[in-house]
Order: structure tokens, then sequence, then C-alpha cells
């Protein structure tokens, strides 16, 4: 079954923003302005993008991968079908 998965990525040049140790700077400020905001009803925090896969990495490396149970029983079935 396909899935329909989509990907961008975004390049940044810091020189057009002062330099990097400014850019630096600026995206500093602005995560601690993000993290400060009260979050919505039914979340803990505020995140900036690209937060929420660091801790969900971190995680990874010290639980293990979550992977779904179809997902599980198709690797495992074309597993077997492979031995």
């Amino acid at each position: 079954k396909m899935r329909n998965l989509v990907s961008m990525i975004i390049v940044i040049n810091p020189e057009f923003f002062g330099g990097i140790e400014v850019f630096k700077l600026l995206m500093k400020q602005m995560s601690g302005e993000l993290h400060a905001s009260k979050p919505q009803p039914g979340f803990e925090r505020v995140m900036v993008p690209g937060e929420p896969e660091m801790l969900n990495a971190q995680r990874s490396k010290t639980s293990g991968v979550p992977v779904a149970k179809s997902v599980y029983e198709s690797l495992t079935k074309n597993a077997m079908a492979q031995a």
C-alpha cells in the first residue's frame, strides 16, 4: 500500500540576517519567546520546529524505535517469506 508522504527542505543563508552570530542570537531569542508562551489546552508546552523530532530521536535511542503493529506484521511476514 502506497503512503502519501511529503518532504520540504528550506535553506536559509544567515548572511541575510547579519551573519551567523546574529542569526544564532535571533533564533535563540525566538526559541525562548516561543518556549515562554502558554500552550494550548491539551499540550504540555510550546516547541520550536524540529524539537519534537529531536525528542523522539533521543527517546528512540534509549527505548527503541516504535513501530506500528501493521508495519511490524508486514516486515516479519516478508522476512519469513524470504527465509
